[in-house]
């Protein structure tokens, strides 16, 4: 996947720039941290143009997935409660 993913952002012929590329990588942190929201956020903060940047789509499709599994995870009502192991 790292080799697809570089020969995909070689192929690109536009650089993100350093300010969105420091958005990427907030995106990437934030997703790390499981925050769906704030990791949206930054990719938010990218110019409209810039978005079409192969790894700013696979981070967009990554967040997508996060997104719909939270949604099924409540569709199906699998919340647990608060500290449900500790009885």
């Amino acid at each position: 996947m790292i080799a697809e993913q570089s020969s995909a952002v070689a192929r690109c012929k536009r650089r993100l720039g350093i300010r969105h590329a420091l958005h990427v990588r907030a995106a990437e942190y934030w997703l790390a941290l499981g925050n769906i929201e704030e990791a949206s956020r930054e990719l938010e903060s990218i110019q409209w143009s810039r978005r079409k940047h192969p790894r700013v789509r696979e981070l967009q499709s990554e967040i997508e997935a996060h997104t719909e599994m939270v949604k099924q995870v409540l569709r199906d009502d699998c919340i647990l409660e608060p500290f449900w192991d500790r009885e």
